[in-house]
């Protein structure tokens, strides 16, 4: 009888970039967290996984960014494990907001670098590993209870495809999403910005909604969409692909985008694992 592969998650990215809360995802999740061990020990562990498989079905590797390379190609080459690779980013403004807040330190602090010059080193090292990640999440807009949500996501199965969606809305004044593998412009669409009533609401709300339908371009560019992700996505798929992002921008990310991103993944979230993120809508409602 063939054994069922052990399930093992790289966890990697920036300091300071949600891998401390990821790692409580996976706790949840019934994972065993191994964080932050030396490159040497990583076959001894491998082989203790696989003599003790019943034990170990569901494993997370916390490493350096230094490592990742190396370690996904070793556990890649053994058909005893099954693995999926996560990456987190985050904007630098945002990183240095948080060790501002937090007071953290970051590690290479202590070798004599400025906080600026070990986030540059991070994500150099990012940059790096880049292809070896089947997960790349910005985690800049991202709090603590959505970024777990992200992660049991990708953990999570269900009977639907292996395929994870994220879609979200953001606005181009604000820049792009770092993760965006698809970038979809809905600047073309009238604004209801300029429509004073509608101003200060969003693409949430259904007077803003029944101000884009009314748009003749609306339609159009919603069948255009679909067309292209419903052959991108399947193919997507096919080609092993286990996570993309689908980012929908606006001039503000307050109502086309919104309402875009809403559209996309009412269409998809039966067949592939869809999350919906709003990145602007906190600036808006508060």
């Amino acid at each position: 009888m063939e054994k069922t592969p052990i399930n093992i998650v790289i966890l990697s990215g920036l300091a300071g970039a949600g891998k401390t809360t990821a790692s409580f995802a996976f706790e949840a999740s019934g994972y065993y967290v191994v964080d932050d061990l030396p490159l040497k020990m990583v076959p001894g562990l491998l082989a203790l996984f696989k003599n003790e498989a019943e034990r170990y079905q569901r494993v997370a590797l916390i490493l350096p960014l230094k490592d990742v390379g190396e370690v996904t190609r070793l556990i890649r080459r053994d058909p005893a494990f099954s693995l999926i690779s996560i990456g987190l980013d985050c904007q630098e403004a945002v990183l240095l907001s948080r060790y501002k807040l937090t007071r953290h330190i970051h590690p290479l602090m202590t070798s004599g670098y400025s906080l600026e010059e070990a986030l540059e080193n991070d994500r150099q090292a990012l940059a790096r590993v880049r292809d070896d990640l089947d997960v790349y999440i910005d985690t800049s807009s991202l709090g603590e209870k959505e970024l777990r949500s992200m992660i049991f996501e990708v953990l999570r199965k269900d009977g639907r495809s292996n395929l994870n969606i994220f879609i979200s809305s953001f606005g181009f004044k604000y820049g792009l999403p770092l993760d965006a593998d698809t970038v979809i412009d809905a600047r073309i669409l009238d604004n209801p910005y300029w429509v004073k009533e509608l101003a200060p609401l969003t693409g949430l709300d259904e007077e803003v909604k029944a101000f884009i339908e009314k748009d003749p371009k609306t339609e159009k560019f919603l069948k255009a969409i679909f067309d292209y992700l419903d052959v991108f996505l399947p193919l997507s798929e096919k080609d092993g692909r286990i996570y993309l992002s689908v980012a929908v921008g606006c001039s503000g990310g307050q109502h086309r985008s919104v309402y875009i991103a809403r559209k996309i993944y009412e269409r998809y979230e039966a067949t592939y694992r869809c999350s919906l993120h709003h990145r602007e809508l906190p600036r808006y409602l508060k």
